[in-house]
C-alpha cells in the first residue's frame, strides 16, 4: 500500500516533493524470503538507480520546486 501512496505522489501533476524511498526497495528486496524474486530485483534497481546523479538531481529539483512555491 506505501509503494502505491509513493508511486502516486510521483505520477501527480505536478509531482508532489518526495525523497527516494530506500525504505521500500529495502523491503522488496526483503521479499526474497517468500520467494519473490521479482521484488528482489525491482529492490536491487531501486537502489542502484537511486545512487545515480541524475536521478539525485531530479529528486533535488522535486525538492526545490517546493520550496519555491507560493503558500496558497
Amino acid at each position: 500500500m506505501a509503494t502505491i501512496i509513493y508511486a502516486a505522489k510521483l505520477l501527480s501533476d505536478p509531482p508532489s516533493p518526495v525523497k527516494p524511498s530506500q525504505a521500500l526497495a529495502i523491503l522488496e528486496i526483503c521479499a526474497i524470503l517468500i520467494a519473490n524474486v521479482i521484488s528482489l530485483v525491482t529492490g536491487i534497481l531501486a537502489l542502484v538507480f537511486y545512487n545515480e546523479p541524475e536521478v539525485q538531481k531530479y529528486f533535488a529539483g522535486l525538492s526545490a520546486q517546493d520550496a519555491s512555491a507560493p503558500e496558497v
